[in-house]
């Protein structure tokens, strides 16, 4: 009997232990499913989340094809106008780009090929510029649209003279209609000494007005030959005592001496080609007694000394010591500033004559570059700057075509 409770009795302990075991595994098993239940709804997030990131991914794979496309079609338009104004520029040649770089091309594709690849290659688009002098400043940037859109001088990279083939059926018109003009407005003049201007260039302007003269100073011995010279009647020079620039800088502030028998004159240096009738309009509309460029760069006559110097085209004592006098006077910075490769005037009005002859003494005496006195000279006069400028030549592309010295 004792042995029989003890062994009951080890039962019940052994029981016991079970029944422990089976609730800890009861505890697991419930432990089990909770975890399974959790990875079960976090697989569900993630699968919506995958789902979202899913859809975004499209949406952005559709926006991005649209970009693509719309670049794709922005770049198209852009090329297109930008092959549009080289082809429709004077810096656009077809025939003499083919012929010069012995291309077999339609004329559509010689402008793409050059627009894509020649000017990298430095092929130059016609005879009068230069692609690698102004890829040197250009860059990466296509040379004729740099020049189309540029604010500066560039276009002293012409060195041709795109219009020579036309001159002689130019100057036959203007000849004609000239003859039976009723009356003379004015004389556009110019002064050459030596061989500072081309004389390819000089021949004639593109627009020659039937109503104007053309008269030209020099002391060139060719061009004294005969009486004109394209559009030109031919003279000699009036002044010759001093260098040539003072020499040709005498005849351009001394109209009312030069040219008694007209009221009205335009100087044009020997470099400039008048395309249009611009500056005929505005002289007949606006009635100023005084028509001058704004300088293509600065508005202050110390910021053009210091340029002068440092360019080292005129002997610095002579510019310091042109300034030391302005200064002295009071006259101000930024009053403005022209570049006076054009000049209208009405050259028989008084005040007219007494700042030309003022402009004149400071040039003999001081600095040859006029652009340092005229300025001046106008303040002095009570004159602004301002009143007697238009839109500077270099960048009315369109109207004048502005050539290298050579």
């Amino acid at each position: 009997m004792f042995k029989f409770l003890k062994i009951q009795k080890a039962m019940v302990k052994q029981l016991s232990k079970l029944e422990t075991e089976k609730m800890a595994l009861d505890d697991r098993e419930t432990e089990l499913t909770r975890g399974f239940e959790t990875l079960s709804s976090e697989k569900q997030s993630l699968a919506a989340v995958v789902d979202t990131l899913r859809v975004r991914i499209e949406t952005l794979e559709t926006e991005k094809a649209a970009l693509e496309a719309a670049q794709s079609d922005a770049i198209a338009r852009l090329e297109f106008m930008e092959k549009e104004k080289i082809g429709s520029s004077r810096y656009w040649d077809y025939m003499w780009y083919i012929k010069t770089y012995h291309h077999d091309f339609t004329r559509a594709q010689a402008l793409d090929y050059w627009y894509r690849t020649g000017w990298k290659l430095n092929e130059n688009p016609c005879p009068f510029i230069d692609v690698g002098a102004i890829r040197s400043v250009s860059g990466n940037i296509n040379p004729v649209i740099f020049l189309l859109g540029s604010n500066t001088d560039w276009v002293t990279h012409l060195t041709a003279n795109p219009y020579e083939d036309r001159i002689d059926d130019h100057v036959a018109r203007y000849r004609e209609a000239k003859e039976k003009r009723t009356k003379c407005e004015g004389a556009v003049y110019t002064c050459v000494t030596g061989q500072y201007d081309s004389m390819a260039h000089l021949k004639f302007h593109e627009y020659l007005d039937p109503a104007w003269d053309y008269i030209l100073y020099t002391d060139n011995d060719a061009l004294l030959k005969n009486a004109a010279y394209g559009a030109w009647d031919v003279r000699p020079l009036e002044f010759s005592a001093l260098d040539p620039v003072r020499n040709r800088r005498w005849h351009k502030t001394h109209p009312h001496v030069l040219l008694q028998n007209y009221d009205q004159s335009i100087w044009a240096d020997g470099n400039v080609n008048i395309l249009t009738d611009f500056l005929f309009k505005k002289i007949r509309t606006e009635h100023r007694n005084l028509l001058i460029p704004r300088h293509f760069a600065r508005t202050c006559i110390y910021q053009e000394a210091a340029a002068v110097k440092a360019a080292g085209i005129d002997d610095p004592a002579l510019v310091d010591a042109e300034v030391a006098l302005e200064k002295a006077a009071g006259f101000p910075a930024s009053y403005g500033l022209n570049e006076t490769n054009i000049v209208y005037r009405r050259h028989k009005n008084p005040e007219i004559i007494r700042v030309m002859d003022e402009w004149w003494a400071m040039i003999e005496k001081y600095s040859k570059r006029d652009q340092l006195a005229l300025s001046f000279i106008l303040w002095k006069h009570g004159i602004t700057v301002e009143s007697v400028s238009f839109e500077n030549a270099r960048l009315l592309k369109d109207d004048f075509f502005t050539l290298a010295h050579a």
